[in-house]
């Protein structure tokens, strides 16, 4: 069956398909640091794995540097980390330098929720 655009319906196993899949990035500059890191779009199941940022009662944030180095390892595919090492660093790092981070993961994200949730959590510059 094909509907009238030509195309048929897609597979089990085209859903399945990773490799159709082009994950969008970007590089940040990081002038603190001289350098950039490249910030990437998350797989549903990567997104998933995310900490939450509110505490028990849904509203107070609950923004510890081990949930932030747990989404910022998660944003930055280059340079690859762990979250030990992210939290190693992050406490040291200027906010706004990280909240440019958290604000381009949620640009790249394209999830206009999670893009309000940020700006709210991260004020930016």
């Amino acid at each position: 069956m094909t509907e009238g655009n030509g195309r048929a319906p897609l597979t089990k196993e085209a859903l399945a398909d990773r490799s159709r899949f082009q994950f969008r990035s970007e590089e940040l500059e990081i002038p603190e640091l001289d350098g950039y890191v490249v910030v990437k779009q998350l797989s549903v199941e990567e997104r998933d794995n995310l900490p939450e940022l509110t505490g028990p009662d849904g509203k107070t944030p609950d923004v510890s540097i081990d949930k932030l180095a747990a989404i910022f390892v998660a944003a930055v595919s280059e340079p690859k980390l762990t979250k030990d090492e992210a939290v190693a660093f992050l406490g040291a790092w200027p906010a706004s330098a990280l909240d440019r981070v958290i604000e381009k993961f949620g640009e790249i994200a394209g999830n206009e929720e999670e893009r309000s949730a940020a700006a709210r959590e991260f004020p930016g510059e």
